[in-house]
């Protein structure tokens, strides 16, 4: 397998959106090949939108008919088609939300690969769904790939084309020379311990976007201070201290990280607040998600007793 990287701008600016005609120039297949875009309907509500409005043949590779509930959380193959709202759409706003890949198969055989590779199973025989369709994951996935497992993610595709993280660039990843074409024909995909250890380091880091963005529309004044570096230096220290007091559901590792922001980094430590470490300990309340309850409750008619302009950094040591 080969990787490249394609620039959709010159001068490298991170994070500026390329327009739809320069991403598009650089889809292109041979003669021989058909483009073709995977769609995630569970991510994105355009989707179904899309393809009510297109004549672009498709498939979706949850089975059952459109008026089964998972056809509205179905990833979909699409056939590619020029001068269209839908590919207009996946090359501007949505190319962070969709997987090209080039195919000399006909749609109906893609799909049915495609469908092959949706359950995978882990060293410890479980079955997990595979959001290969997600470029979020493809991205991690694709450069740990053996031999093995590359004649089965590519089995009937050419290349796989993706935005990389910075947003200025399609990645591009080319089937092998020699690919094993015997792996096509075994069973599912085997997701090994590093590919695991890969994914959840993933899922954290998309848990931390959340947070991130969350704390900048609530506490912008806080991160200006910070700056987006520390702030999510932070928000990933909070995320290991809320699991350290049993914190973890998401708005409770929420709430955990709102007053590490409000009321101090140390807040469950600090002297001067020790009111807030005693109902973060209390062996009384069981449930740490109780105890969480408590403490945001108490927190926050503690601040609306402050003196009105105080600062945040006043409950600081």
């Amino acid at each position: 397998m080969t990787e490249f990287t394609i620039p959709l701008l010159s001068g490298w600016e991170p994070r500026q959106p390329a327009s739809p005609g320069a991403v598009a120039e650089h889809l292109r297949c041979p003669a021989d090949e058909r483009l073709y875009v995977l769609l995630d309907a569970a991510r994105d509500d355009a989707v179904l939108r899309l393809l009510a409005q297109e004549e672009c043949p498709f498939e979706p590779l949850f089975q059952g008919g459109r008026k089964e509930r998972l056809y509205g959380v179905s990833p979909f193959l699409v056939r590619c088609r020029d001068a269209s709202r839908l590919m207009d759409w996946a090359t501007s706003e949505g190319l962070g939300c969709v997987v090209f890949l080039h195919s000399r198969e006909g749609l109906r055989e893609l799909a049915a690969a495609m469908r092959r590779l949706l359950m995978v199973r882990t060293e410890q025989h479980e079955a997990l769904l595979f959001r290969f369709y997600d470029p979020r994951v493809l991205r991690v996935y694709l450069p740990t790939c053996d031999g093995r497992e590359q004649g089965l993610i590519f089995a009937g595709v050419e290349r796989y084309l993706l935005q990389a993280t910075e947003g200025n660039a399609l990645l591009s990843f080319d089937a092998p020379a020699e690919r094993d074409r015997q792996a096509r024909l075994e069973g599912r995909l085997l997701i090994r311990p590093p590919q695991m250890a890969a994914f959840d380091r993933l899922a954290r880091e998309g848990v931390m976007d959340q947070l991130c963005d969350h704390l900048q529309r609530h506490l912008p004044d806080r991160c200006a201070e910070l700056g987006q570096r520390e702030t999510r230096r932070l928000v990933d220290l909070g995320m290991d201290r809320a699991a350290a007091h049993g914190l973890t559901m998401e708005q409770d590792v929420s709430s955990y990280i709102n007053l590490m922001f409000v009321l101090g980094r140390d807040f469950d430590s600090d002297p001067a607040l020790a009111w807030a470490g005693k109902i973060l300990r209390d062996p009384q309340v069981e449930d740490p998600s109780d105890r969480m309850v408590l403490l945001y409750e108490e927190a926050a008619e503690r601040l609306e007793q402050r003196p009105r302009g105080a600062g945040s950094e006043e409950l600081r040591p």
